[in-house]
């Protein structure tokens, strides 16, 4: 691994310096609502399920150019505060996995997705060892962004 890796890269030296049998994922602009680990848990413990993820939405809704709403325009048709969809994004700002699931499918590929979407090429690969369950108890709100031009080209770069 390297010094400077990403997200994908710290989050995988997490998930290899831990022994707890599940792991939680969000991200440093985010903030969990009090049901967050509870409601995982409880689906986790259920046969068969080896990831949870719950809504991540923004703090603010605007369909305004101005706030990053939203954040893949590839998955949203029209504007809404939900950034993730059910069983199609599994976001790190809102999944939790089984570790052992999580790491016999070899973690998050951030060599090959270096430009992002190393969380969704993950989510699509624990599909084949159980179920990812939609815990609606699992909220998440995102922190609203504002646009920049430099972020606008980055992040059109990163969906080409």
């Amino acid at each position: 691994m390297s010094e400077r890796g990403g997200a994908a890269e710290a989050r995988d030296r997490g998930v290899a310096h831990t022994g707890a049998a599940l792991v939680f994922f969000t991200d440093v602009d985010c903030l969990v609502a009090p049901t967050w680990i509870s409601s995982g848990v409880r689906a986790l413990e259920e046969a068969g399920v080896v990831g949870a993820e719950g809504p991540l939405s923004y703090s603010i809704f605007s369909d305004s150019i101005r706030y990053k709403m939203p954040v893949n325009p590839f998955y949203h048709r029209l504007p809404t505060r939900q950034l993730n969809q059910p069983g199609r994004d599994y976001a790190c700002g809102n999944i939790a996995y089984r570790r052992d699931a999580l790491v016999a499918a070899g973690g998050f590929r951030s060599k090959t997705f270096a430009n992002g979407r190393e969380d969704t090429d993950l989510g699509w690969r624990m599909q084949t060892r159980g179920e990812i369950r939609f815990c609606d108890g699992m909220v998440v709100e995102h922190l609203s962004e504002e646009w920049h031009t430099r972020e606008l080209w980055r992040s059109a770069g990163r969906y080409a």
